[in-house]
């Protein structure tokens, strides 16, 4: 058992860092929704400052075939405008607006990557699909109250992740292959700390991790080398006894 215990440790120790990894891209998410927001927020002030003539004098006016300017702005019959293009220190987006005046939907390119973000009837933010300009697709997931509540992604070495997050915004729970592809599942307590971890290695071999409040290891369930068996760690995280 205690080829067991000691392969347990460094083998748990190791799916936690690649874990930490993944959910990383949840900070790119975060970026990305932040400028798409500063993106709408621009361009819903083009719409609030501009005054609008009548739509009998716009249809009366002659257009040019080509337009050069750092905004557009699309109204109805009645003038109210229903999408606006427009750019900001190296930043562009296309909003989209109900016909109430609240935001709709966000089309953005910025520094850290391009993404499409939906809103409800409220103005709440309820989906984002990102680009990172690393290639790392993102798929967010917004509750009623605009919270980021869940994320599936790709990360830089292209394994995949569902990452679940509280209303607190701690992370509670992490499905997903690792890089070595490793299939594990990773369950979070209410601090965000790691308290049990599922995982399947390459070779097929299972294991079932428990930790303590302040993630040290203290009990392991396994099979190595066709072989099954416990291990007990106490608060150092110091193997204290084993089965077989």
């Amino acid at each position: 058992m205690t080829g067991l215990g000691a392969g347990a440790a460094r083998t748990t120790n190791a799916t936690v860092s690649e874990h930490i990894r993944m959910s990383t891209s949840k900070f790119w998410t975060s970026v990305l929704y932040a400028t798409l927001a500063l993106a709408g927020s621009f361009a819903g002030g083009l719409v609030a400052q501009h005054a609008w003539p009548a739509a009998s004098a716009l249809a009366a006016q002659t257009y040019p075939r080509r337009v050069i300017a750092q905004s557009f702005i699309m109204v109805d019959r009645q003038g109210k405008p229903l999408a606006a293009l427009g750019t900001e220190e190296g930043r562009s987006g296309l909003v989209f607006y109900h016909t109430d005046g609240r935001r709709r939907a966000v089309l953005g390119v910025e520094s850290h990557g391009s993404g499409l973000t939906l809103y409800d009837q409220q103005g709440k933010p309820r989906l984002t699909i990102a680009v990172t300009t690393e290639g790392a697709p993102v798929l967010a997931l917004y509750d009623g109250n605009g919270l980021n509540r869940g994320e599936l992604h790709l990360d830089r070495d292209g394994a995949p992740a569902l990452v679940l997050y509280d209303r607190g915004g701690k992370t509670r729970a992490i499905m997903g292959i690792t890089s070595k592809d490793s299939a594990a599942l990773a369950l979070y307590d209410k601090n965000g700390q790691d308290r049990s971890e599922l995982r399947i290695a390459p070779d097929g071999e299972p294991l079932l991790s428990f930790y303590g409040p302040l993630g040290e290891l203290r009990l392991a369930v396994g099979m190595q080398a066709a072989r099954s068996g416990v291990a007990l760690y106490n608060r150092g995280g110091k193997l204290v006894a084993g089965l077989p």
